[in-house]
């Protein structure tokens, strides 16, 4: 986007013997030049060569004037700061539920970890009271006694004494 160009201003002489305008002073009414430089522009004004007389085929420069666009940027600048506070809320909470987070996962993972032992701890005592000496034990607290014998039930339902093996000699 490039900016307007600016015309140069058409530069305002006095017509040769007319006097400049003036200034008031406290004493009353001074002109702006002195009559030294009265006479030295209107030495330099006839020095100068004639003005063209033929009309000039291009159009006479202006000053443009740039649009006015202080409401938009004012928009702008107030959308683009309103965007950004929303985005250092949105960051703001979103740490906020972060740091709430890690600290219910440090609370849980603690929390395990006790659980984990508790779970070892259980699973060791049933191997201790699942053991066949403890067994034995526990069953003659409650009053029984060991069977003479024992009868092993086959597949199709009956059921014999397994053999009894007789020890066997060593020569």
């Amino acid at each position: 986007m490039s900016a307007p160009a600016l015309a140069p201003r058409p530069v305002s002489r006095p017509a040769p013997g007319r006097p400049a305008s003036g200034r008031s002073v406290a004493g009353g009414s001074v002109t702006a030049r002195s009559a030294t430089a009265r006479s030295a522009t209107a030495r330099a004004t006839s020095a100068r060569p004639a003005a063209r007389t033929s009309p000039d085929p291009r159009p006479r420069m202006r000053v443009v004037t740039r649009p006015d666009q202080g409401p938009r940027r004012v928009g702008f600048a107030l959308t683009c700061t309103a965007v950004l506070g929303a985005l250092m809320l949105g960051l703001l909470l979103l740490n906020v539920a972060i740091s709430g987070n890690a600290f219910t996962i440090a609370e849980l993972q603690s929390r395990q970890g006790l659980l984990v032992d508790q779970q070892q701890s259980l699973e060791q005592q049933l191997l201790v009271r699942s053991s066949p000496s403890a067994l034995s034990e526990q069953a003659r607290g409650l009053g029984m006694v060991p069977a003479p014998q024992t009868i092993v039930i086959a597949p199709d339902g009956t059921g014999a004494p397994p053999p009894v093996e007789e020890p066997v000699e060593e020569p």
